[in-house]
């Protein structure tokens, strides 16, 4: 097993051990207090995907996954570092809320879709009813010529020829007429699909609307509340988040050089190109006056991004340990470590 391997599965243990011992008698975790570890264990969920896409000899777009790491391992120093209570719940606070937000949003988008969806079936219904009663107009007058047949007693040859064919016109109609009527029962059909999703879309904004009312009304966040409020009256013109709060910090930038750590937002700055597709003319390669595309797979991109990724694990590991007291591990790993050097 490489140690990366190693790193990722045993702090996945560990943060296992740490949060079964976080449930409290009623089955639930303290926000407070489970916060820090969950932060922590995204850091490990980003490096094992790193992991995935190395042994897969992805290339470049791994490194979009180790800035993750470098951002979640700020927000981790600086939840722990003081002031963790307030943080962790602030830090909730905007989860949920933007979750909820943009859920509202996402689904509104989605309600728009599915009726303008549901009006273009209806119109299409209503076009294949004319067609419809076109068709059984259309056969009506094929019965009733047919029936001057029964009338007539003499009957030229050319009409008689032209009565002959009344009964595959008639059929004809029948057929055009049980294909539509197959097409309206299907597009009946998708209407009703339709709806339940829209039925289902309304009930999940329900839900969103509920956890934003909860989170203005629970005594829990009333200190957040009101941060957030001392924030908008300081901060008219400032994009105001969850490290904001009690700090003015505007960005990550800042939280990083309140940590003594804005040296790791060079890397962190030289990683934004692949989050921010600003770096696609790499992909060309110029080599003795030719040029050619870089390969599409590059195991030396994604093997980059884990090593920047696993040295940032690395830093947070003895923090982390420390603050749940669980020092004891802190050796353990260090001498697996050590071994896979040697």
């Amino acid at each position: 097993m490489r140690k990366e391997k190693y790193l990722v599965n045993k702090m996945e243990e560990i943060i296992q051990e740490i949060f079964s011992e976080l449930i409290d008698t009623d089955g639930n975790a303290p926000i407070e207090k489970v916060m820090p570890l969950l932060l922590f264990r995204k850091i490990i969920e980003k490096i094992d995907a790193i992991n995935i896409l190395y042994e897969q000899e992805s290339g470049e777009p791994a490194l979009s996954l180790s800035r993750s790491v470098i951002e979640n391992y700020w927000y981790f120093m600086f939840m722990i570092e003081k002031d963790t209570d307030f943080r962790s719940l602030s830090y909730y606070y905007y989860d949920k809320r933007n979750t909820a937000t943009k859920g509202l949003s996402e689904l509104d988008y989605h309600i728009d879709g599915l009726q303008k969806y549901i009006k273009r079936r209806e119109d299409n219904i209503q076009a294949f009813k004319m067609d419809i009663a076109f068709y059984n107009t259309q056969k009506n007058k094929c019965i009733t010529h047919k029936g001057l047949s029964k009338i007539l007693k003499e009957i030229p040859h050319e009409m008689q020829l032209i009565l002959n064919t009344y009964d595959e016109y008639i059929e004809d109609y029948n057929n055009k007429i049980n294909v539509v009527e197959s097409k309206v029962a299907e597009f009946k059909n998708q209407i009703n699909e339709l709806q339940k999703n829209v039925s289902s879309a309304y009930s999940n904004k329900k839900k969103y609307q509920n956890t934003i009312q909860r989170l203005k009304k629970n005594s829990q966040f009333i200190d957040v509340r009101i941060e957030i409020d001392n924030a908008k009256r300081q901060y008219k013109d400032m994009n105001i988040t969850w490290y904001t709060l009690r700090t003015g910090f505007s960005s990550i930038k800042q939280l990083s050089s309140s940590l003594n750590l804005v040296r790791e937002y060079i890397p962190y700055s030289s990683l934004s190109q692949e989050v921010h597709s600003s770096n696609a003319s790499r992909q060309i390669i110029i080599e003795d006056e030719k040029i050619s595309l870089s390969s599409l797979r590059d195991k030396d991109g994604s093997g980059l991004a884990l090593g920047i990724a696993t040295n940032f694990l690395s830093y947070s590991i003895q923090p982390f340990l420390v603050f749940y007291n669980k020092e004891s591990y802190f050796e353990e790993i260090s001498l697996k470590m050590n071994a896979y050097i040697k």
